[in-house]
């Protein structure tokens, strides 16, 4: 895991992990205001939490996670995310292909995406360095938060527990 001050830049160091969630993306380290504009045009992205949980991004990801598993797959259950004309194409192709190809992202988003973050292939997109900060700092926020609801719930057994031993 990388250093919070890897993650963010200097004027936001002092957030909180949730504070940052909410955060325009700015706040990332090497996120310019202009690229944030461009997002926002493009996916409304609005927050940290949006550009990190952005659908695209995770069938990109997911994409790259099965063509590293070297496992063979029939690219057609893949047909609700990719336009007509990659669904065929070879995960490897598909990882090659422009993020256009990608099912609901235009053109135009593409364009945008290759201005803010010199994203143009699917494979670009799995790997963008400002959106795999997001999911770092998104990830760190429900890691704490399902360490926070195990406490409480270790705590609501032991709660009972005690009741019980009273009865």
């Amino acid at each position: 895991m990388a250093e919070m001050n890897e993650l963010v830049g200097p004027l936001s160091r002092d957030m909180s992990v949730a504070e940052l969630l909410k955060a325009e993306i700015f706040n990332i380290r090497d996120v310019k205001e202009k690229d944030v504009l461009l997002l926002k045009e493009a996916f409304n992205i609005k927050n940290i939490e949006d550009l990190a949980d952005l659908k695209f991004v995770a069938w990109a990801q997911n994409f790259q996670k099965i063509e590293k598993s070297g496992k063979s797959v029939d690219t057609s259950q893949f047909e609700n995310q990719l336009i007509k004309a990659y669904e065929k194409l070879s995960i490897k192709e598909i990882l090659q292909s422009p993020v256009f190809a990608l099912q609901g992202l235009s053109e135009n988003d593409a364009r945008l995406l290759k201005i803010a973050f010199n994203v143009e292939t699917v494979l670009d997109l799995a790997c963008s360095p400002p959106i795999l900060k997001a999911q770092e700092i998104v990830a760190r926020h429900r890691k704490k938060n399902r360490s926070l609801l195990y406490i409480g719930i270790i705590i609501f057994a032991v709660a009972m527990v005690l009741a019980v031993s009273f009865l």
